[in-house]
């Protein structure tokens, strides 16, 4: 091995190292899938299904973990028609979404420290783009009628590495920073063709209110609370 391909692959180890600090099995995401509407369009090949989530987050660790509240979104769906169909990767849609805005500025009130137990909520209207029933487009099938699995997944970081070491240096007495990946298990929903619907514009998928305690009376139901976990 040259030197150079010696370097690289050093620097690539702790880079990932330094991705997954907050180590393994950290926190654990509960999704629960509220409804999916089926619309039409918004092209003549392509539908799209929106997707009705409730995710719950949990530091199942046993020290405190620190979590970018905005990072954390759905950037990925994947559907299929069972599941091992799923597990044979024969997906109908798998798609990448979500990002954050270009404008956003990191600020240290975006983040928050999750202690053993805890968690917060939160939920999303994730739009996912699928083959019409009379699609034509070349390697687009369309999304048929009947049962499917979908599961979804979650970014906990999308900044550079630089500012994942920053930040995660800011907040060291406080807990380790998170930045590893999330997934769902599988959820099983159905679909009829004689289901699909004018939906509309949708301005805001990422739903992120007010942050408050399982248990404790407000005003409007809470797109985010926070607490400790039962059991």
């Amino acid at each position: 091995m040259s030197v150079s391909r010696l370097v690289c692959a050093v620097l690539s180890v702790l880079l990932s190292c330094v991705w997954s600090a907050a180590g393994e099995r950290d926190l654990a995401v509960a999704a629960e899938l509220v409804r999916v509407d089926y619309c039409a369009g918004p092209e003549k090949d392509l539908d799209q299904l929106r997707l009705h989530l409730r995710l719950k987050v949990t530091n199942t660790h046993a020290a405190p973990v620190v979590v970018h509240r905005p990072s954390v979104m759905v950037h990925g769906v994947r559907a299929a028609s069972t599941i091992d169909a799923f597990e044979q990767e024969e997906f109908d849609a798998d798609v990448h979404v979500n990002v954050l805005p270009a404008e956003m500025k990191l600020t240290s009130d975006q983040f928050m420290v999750l202690k053993p137990g805890e968690f917060f909520e939160q939920r999303d209207v994730i739009p996912v783009l699928v083959g019409g029933p009379d699609t034509e487009l070349p390697g687009v099938r369309p999304f048929a009628s009947g049962d499917h699995v979908v599961r979804v997944y979650l970014d906990t970081w999308v900044w550079s590495e630089r500012d994942f070491v920053k930040w995660g240096h800011h907040f060291a007495k406080h807990g380790k920073l998170h930045g590893r990946r999330l997934e769902s298990a599988l959820m099983p929903f159905h679909l009829e063709h004689a289901s699909r619907q004018k939906c509309g514009n949708q301005d805001e998928q990422h739903q992120v209110g007010r942050v408050g305690r399982e248990g404790t009376a407000g005003s409007g139901t809470p797109s985010v609370r926070t607490g400790r976990a039962s059991g």
